[in-house]
């Protein structure tokens, strides 16, 4: 009987979805959905609230590491692999759109192009995206995990990789996961170290992006990647 409560239950949260969209259900609804169908014959309202309560919000459920849901009554692989499906399959849901030879040069195109990437990272990452002499995209890679201290790391790599690529231009980004999107001391450092590094080349360092969730600051922007490719000249 209680199974075909469940059953029937969740059955009506489908038609809702049907008749109204996904956006119809409040965030606790869209996760209890989504966990029915990793956990087929039991309630899973108690547990979305459970989530959510432990994590403080829909977002960082899903943004969660695998053992850290896990560690929750009631998740079992399964459950956290499916939850950790989804910040996957949004990031590239997002990059579908940003083909090899989309052309970047505002700073709204660069992190339109950018912010998707660093989806559900819960770690810090450094990005470099390589483009061309009109500003279009060669290609893009993610140095590892780590933050800008990775760029003294892979200097000559990323050196060779300028020459292979024949790249005009450098983007650089790197995400603070649990911090604010403020350039750090060390931020600052790498950016003034590969600016004075890559301009011999004549390779432009477009821009560095600090990206923490949905919110970006750019340093170009800010006035101080200007400085710094000024002195890079001078030296």
């Amino acid at each position: 009987m209680a199974e075909n409560l469940h059953a029937d239950h969740r059955q009506r949260l489908r038609n809702r979805v049907m008749d109204h969209g996904a956006v119809s259900l409040e965030d606790h609804v869209l996760l209890e959905l989504l966990l029915s169908y990793a956990i087929a014959r039991k309630d899973t309202n108690e547990l979305a609230h459970r989530l959510i309560r432990q994590f403080g919000s829909l977002r960082s459920v899903f943004d969660a590491e695998l053992e850290q849901l896990q560690q929750v009554d009631g998740v079992g692989e399964r459950t956290a692999v499916l939850l950790k499906l989804v910040p996957e399959l949004t990031r590239r849901y997002f990059e579908a759109d940003n083909a090899p030879t989309r052309r970047l040069a505002t700073t709204e195109e660069i992190s339109a192009y950018i912010i998707p990437k660093f989806v559900g990272a819960t770690r810090e990452k450094l990005l470099l995206v390589y483009l061309d002499g009109r500003s279009q995209v060669i290609t893009h890679e993610f140095v590892g995990e780590g933050g800008v201290g990775d760029l003294s790391v892979n200097y000559r790599r990323i050196v060779e990789r300028c020459m292979a690529l024949r790249a005009f231009g450098l983007i650089v980004a790197h995400n603070h996961p649990s911090g604010f999107a403020f350039p750090s001391p060390e931020d600052m450092y790498a950016t003034v170290a590969l600016c004075r590094g890559l301009a011999p080349l004549g390779v432009a360092v477009v821009d560095h992006l600090i990206v923490a969730g949905d919110d970006c600051t750019s340093l170009r922007d800010s006035g101080l990647l200007h400085e710094k490719q000024e002195k890079g000249k001078e030296q």
